[in-house]
């Protein structure tokens, strides 16, 4: 009986990969880069018609282009309003507001404060400009959810795809990040067994008329506040936090 119940559900499990495999074979069709950079604009109007919003984020690692279930998976968030923002992204937490921009490092138990930007903030750090620049073909699908843009590199890049998917409003649902082949130094022995891992970001629970507590969200009394001789202290919570002042302007 046991042995039964192993064979159906190793059978069971070669069903559902071999299903989701499939899934993920998508009809590609050469573009160009000027394309690209017509969508590149409608995503960046995008985010600047909607100064308030919020999303979903997840960042999920595979060991190689084929393998299904990631070996990492972290999941944040981006909440913006005007130039208010804060993210937590792969453990990093960042907050700006009209007096200050910094970064929450719980890995390290940093606070680093900086001034603030008035750049347009976006959910992720994609430098399409530099991806243009160094990519050889760039391919497009579409299907009811939006498009899907293919960019190829040369072998030796660091990065050989990035796969850009779209929905139909402009704004990101996915980026898929194909790296080039990395050798596993950890294990001496498997030297010659090279990885090509990748990465995905998931963009998901859109939501353009979000409502804000600004003291929770933005406020940097939650972090530190201002003590003798004008400098800043790490709240209570985060008394076991070093502050990094880099601000250029401090009154």
């Amino acid at each position: 009986m046991i042995n039964w119940l192993n064979k159906f559900f190793r059978l069971f499990l070669l069903v559902i990969v071999s299903q989701s495999a499939h899934a993920q074979n998508i009809s590609w069709h050469l573009s160009n880069k000027e394309e690209i950079k017509k969508q590149f604009e409608i995503t960046r109007q995008w985010y600047q018609t909607n100064p308030c919003f919020s999303v979903d984020i997840a960042h999920l690692s595979f060991e190689d282009y084929k393998i299904l279930i990631p070996s990492e998976e972290v999941h944040g968030f981006f909440h913006k309003c005007g130039k208010n923002y804060q993210s937590k992204i792969l453990g990093i937490q960042t907050i700006q507001n009209e007096k200050f921009r910094f970064f929450i490092d719980t890995s390290q138990n940093v606070i680093l404060i900086g001034n603030p930007t008035n750049e347009n903030k976006y959910p992720t750090e994609l430098y399409t400009e530099n991806l243009l620049n160094d990519c050889k073909t760039v391919q497009f699908n579409e299907d009811k959810l939006g498009k899907k843009f293919r960019l190829e590199f040369s072998e030796n890049a660091y990065i050989n795809f990035c796969e850009i998917g779209i929905n139909k409003d402009g704004s990101y649902n996915e980026i898929i990040l194909y790296f080039g082949n990395i050798v596993d130094k950890s294990n001496p022995k498997s030297q010659e067994q090279q990885k090509r891992p990748r990465i995905k970001i998931q963009f998901s629970n859109y939501n353009k008329n979000p409502v804000f507590d600004y003291n929770a969200e933005f406020s940097e009394a939650n972090y530190f506040v201002f003590g003798s001789e004008n400098k800043l202290f790490p709240t209570e919570k985060y008394k076991y936090f070093k502050i990094n002042d880099q601000r250029i302007n401090k009154n």
